[in-house]
């Protein structure tokens, strides 16, 4: 193959030799010599000496130049020609460890350094026997058209120190002194066995000590399929032999080896090997040789670490609880070996464990997480752990004092306030190390600050429906070693789900069993963990810190060990969480008395609590009454009633509350958006201001929008109002504006509490009435003892209830009136005043003598003339001669009025069915009357 980016520089082949120049030399002299016929002087003649003279300087220039220019381009290729050496240096040392890595070799298997797990799938009879060079898969680009270039081009073809690989699928034979040719053979009865288990590979060896070492590998019991036989001298070469039989023939001589054979292996000292295969590839190297004292002791490990049949599998791991403490995070979570497994998650700092599906990795955290509990106690370690994969494996660790919480996929609000809570953890650990002058935990007194770890079962979900979770632990990983800030993360794909970020500062691993070889590379470095049998929960790879993959198996802890646990450290100090307590269900007022309270002053109305995650306190949510209007925004039962009672009850300690709702009368919702001072400081409380204007008419809703405008613009009279939905038809983003604080209680949906201003991830739709949003924190209101008396309370500030009765007529005592119902207003009058009534009719004779004749009477009789608008229209000129004169009554719409008064401006809003009329008297204002009770 063809490495990328490697190409031989081209060879600078020098330019031809330029032509001498004949025109350039000739010319000047012919041109001399015109000039001497022109002129006749003898000193023309020497320009013509000019001409041959530059002529032979350049060529001499362009010379040098040319050599000067072939040294650089020597130069330049020599230093190219280096560095491709350096590459392929390069390319050599990654293609040797991959080759190492790929067969691993006797070597490293007795060392423990073979980069993957025994039986994980290896080729039995692939075997490594002995170190030499072989032919690289490096390949250069270009021509190598000088000996430096053939030079690197032939060191780039051949891979020194590699691993020279022989298939003994068809036999081998080696060749040499006996000792060196058992040492030879016990190399490749190591890595066959390493390969392959017991049920896919059984060993035959000749008998005697020299293979005694042999009885205790589980595969001299076996019953697989493959059998690799191992013979010496021609008898038991030549002995018969069952298909599926690969042979080891040792001999002293190259033709005592009678077994027909894949490859030979002729040994020519310890150091010097010659490889021959069956199609005559040879090959020299130096011979990988074990001694019978070190086979010996890998099979004693290898018989005491791994089941001898398949289908007995390995004894379950018990959970040590009565380990100690040791620094650190020091926890033993199962065995590794004959060892016990030991963790130290705070030199990680952190940690991430993979494993698919039936794998034993929510057992194994469950394990981890138990082991760290039991060696110290809740002062020194608090736990946080998550669970976003549907299960509850971390359900029973609740009742343990070191677990602060347990958040799982069925609370994703409380998840995402924990998220908040751990930056602000960091921020109030980092105050604390700076305060001591102190740079990390451990240099605080003991006790001072537990450690905190985060667990997490099922990052990849975790992340997908809590995205913020993903800055949070980047900056945890990066910086949370210093505060004792440890990470566990645990996912079925590591390689997509889990940040490069976080796994460059996670120095402990573990990978169980995962579905592709991709996965297991990503956490531990090599393949191995996606050949463990899916039957094997509990059995992965370990890697330490130190970049070496460690089999292990997983402890078991059982839920009993979990109440032992928790009766063991019950009554032990524990330390606060790393966040404020929810809010109550119930905001009473010694919950008010112990949260952070703002600046204090009069008109500041405390409305309930606020939970302030990212100073892990609860503050107190008020409204200055003095600084501005408050709008409270909230779908029905939302509680926004309650809310408003809340005010109401505050504002009454210095105002007189009107509160105003649809249901009030018209009359004194008017009264009171167009009041803007008084004798009493007045205070305005508005339920459903969506409705208030409904059914008014257009004049009269545009003007009370207008009205309320100019009253949430002087700030000079207290406000407060509750709607429905924020923005709204009946609410326009410019009077929503005038609102200096918005109290945003439960809406239908995420998307109106964003179109209303506030953080949808806030919002969840089972919150309890009174439940919401108040300066971007989590909210929920006062607790009130008595329920509200009704969103359509009727106070009216000023003079009584109803209107006065119509007053007796002044002067000659005469009263226009125009209705829409002339004679319905008539009898009224009569009724109220027993005075005499004209129906103003124009086209009528006898109607205007009657109005003549009621104009020019005297006394103080009431007098009443009345008629509609379009009789007082034709009669314009009696109207104007007199309304100055009598008094002005009208009812139903404001065009009656202005037919009478010829004035424009809006009267004040009757309240329909009430009996309430308009009345200007002379020198007064319209004002409102009402007919008295029958």
């Amino acid at each position: 193959m063809t490495a990328p980016g490697l190409r031989l520089p081209p060879l600078d082949r020098p330019a031809g030799r330029p032509p001498f120049p004949v025109l350039a030399t000739a010319a000047p002299v012919v041109g001399s010599v015109v000039l001497w016929l022109l002129t006749g002087s003898p000193f023309a003649l020497v320009f013509a000496l000019l001409g041959p003279l530059v002529a032979i300087a350049g060529v001499l220039d362009r010379g040098r130049g040319a050599r000067r220019t072939a040294r650089r381009a020597q130069a330049d290729r020599r230093e190219a020609l280096d560095r491709v050496r350096g590459e392929v240096v390069v390319a050599h040392d990654l293609e040797r460890r991959a080759g190492w890595r790929a067969d691993p070799g006797a070597r490293a298997v007795l060392d423990g350094t073979a980069a993957r797990l025994p039986w994980s799938g290896g080729d039995p009879m692939r075997i490594v026997v002995g170190v030499g060079e072989v032919p690289s898969t490096v390949r250069l680009e270009g021509d190598a058209e000088d000996a430096h270039a053939v030079e690197v081009v032939r060191a780039a073809a051949t891979l020194a120190g590699a691993p020279l690989v022989a298939d003994v699928s068809r036999g081998v034979g080696i060749v040499g002194p006996p000792a060196l040719g058992r040492s030879l053979a016990r190399s490749l009865v190591v890595q066959a066995c390493f390969a392959a288990p017991p049920w896919e590979l059984a060993v035959v060896v000749p008998p005697g000590a020299d293979w005694a070492w042999t009885e205790h590998l589980p595969h001299r019991a076996g019953a697989g399929g493959r059998v690799l036989r191992v013979v010496e001298g021609a008898a038991d070469a030549a002995s018969p032999r069952s298909s599926g039989e690969t042979v080891v023939a040792l001999a002293g001589r190259r033709d005592e080896v009678v077994t027909r054979v894949g490859a030979v292996v002729e040994l020519e000292g310890p150091c010097s090997a010659r490889a021959t295969s069956a199609d005559g590839a040879v090959g020299v190297c130096a011979p990988v040789l074990v001694g019978e004292p070190e086979a010996r002791a890998w099979a004693h490990a290898v018989a005491a670490r791994i089941p001898r049949a398949r289908d007995e599998p390995a004894a379950p791991v018990r959970c040590d609880l009565a380990q100690a403490g040791g620094p650190g995070l020091t926890a033993a979570v199962g065995r590794s070996g004959d060892d016990p497994a030991v963790l130290d998650l705070a030199a990680g700092p952190h940690a991430v464990v993979a494993g698919t599906t039936g794998s034993g990795k929510s057992a194994f955290l469950v394990a981890w997480a138990c082991a760290m509990a039991a060696s110290r106690p809740p002062a020194e370690l608090v736990l946080v752990l998550v669970d976003f994969k549907g299960a509850a494996a971390f359900g029973p660790l609740e009742r343990l004092p070191h677990v602060a919480g347990v958040f799982t996929d069925l609370d994703e609000p409380a998840a995402r306030r924990m998220v908040r809570s751990l930056g602000a953890e960091v921020r109030r650990r980092e105050t604390v190390l700076r305060g001591a002058g102190a740079a990390m935990l451990e240099a605080l007194p003991p006790g001072a600050e537990p450690r905190l770890v985060v667990m997490v079962d099922e990052y990849q979900e975790f992340a997908r429906r809590v995205p913020e979770v993903a800055a949070v632990f980047d900056d945890l990983a990066a910086r949370g070693r210093s505060l004792g800030i440890h990470l566990v993360v645990g996912t079925q794909r590591p390689s997509a789900a889990v940040a490069e970020s976080i796994r460059a500062n996670s120095g402990v691993r573990a990978c169980l069993r995962v579905l592709q070889p991709s996965e297991s590379v990503s956490v531990v470095g090599v393949p191995d963990a996606s050949r463990i049998a899916a039957g094997s929960p509990g059995t992965g790879l370990l890697d330490l810190g130190d970049g070496t993959a460690r089999p292990f198996r997983s402890a078991l802890v059982t839920r009993a060990d979990i109440e032992a646990l928790a009766r063991r450290f019950a009554g032990a100090r524990v330390p606060a969480p790393p966040w404020a307590p929810e809010l109550p269900p119930v905001v009473l007022p010694e919950h008010l008395e112990s949260a952070d309270r703002g600046a204090s002053g009069p008109g500041r109305i405390s409305l309930g609590l606020g939970d302030d995650v990212d100073r892990q306190r609860h503050v107190v949510a008020e409204w200055d009454a003095r600084s501005g209007a408050l709008l409270v925004a909230g779908a029905v039962a939302s509680g926004r009633s309650d809310v408003l009672a809340v005010v109401t009850a505050g504002l009454r300690a210095e105002h007189a509350v009107a509160e105003l709702s649809p249901r009030s009368p018209r009359s004194l919702v008017w009264d009171v958006l167009q009041r803007t001072q008084g004798p009493t400081p007045l205070a305005v409380v508005i339920d459903d201001l969506d409705d208030l204007f409904d059914g008014w008419g257009d004049e009269y809703r545009l003007e009370g929008v207008r009205a309320l405008e100019r009253l949430l613009r002087t700030r000079t009279i207290p406000v407060a109002a509750a709607v429905r939905q924020l923005p709204g038809a009946a609410l326009s983003p410019r009077i929503a504006g005038l609102f200096r604080e918005t109290l945003l209680l439960r809406l239908p949906s995420a998307a109106d509490v964003r179109a209303a201003g506030g953080d949808p991830a806030l919002w969840a739709p089972d919150e309890p009435p009174g439940s919401g949003q108040w300066r971007g924190l989590r909210f929920r209101a006062r607790h009130r003892a008595q329920p509200a008396r009704g969103r359509h309370a009727r106070e009216r500030p000023g003079r009584g209830d109803r209107p006065e009765a119509p007053p007796e007529p002044p002067g000659q005592g005469v009263a226009f009136a125009c209705t829409d119902a002339p004679r319905a207003f008539a009898d009224r009058w009569r009724a109220a005043t027993g005075g005499r009534v004209v129906q103003l009719d124009p086209g009528d004779p006898l109607s205007r003598g009657a109005t003549a004749d009621l104009l020019a009477s005297g006394g103080a009789e009431a007098r009443l003339l009345v008629g509609d608008a379009a009789a007082w229209a034709s009669s314009w000129s009696l109207v104007a001669a007199h309304r100055e004169e009598v008094v002005l009554l009208a009812d139903g719409m404001p065009s009656n009025l202005r037919a009478l008064t010829g004035d424009r401006t809006l009267p004040p809003l009757l309240d329909p069915g009430t009996g309430t009329i308009w009345c200007r008297e002379p020198g007064r204002a319209v004002h409102r009357r009402a007919w008295p009770e029958r």
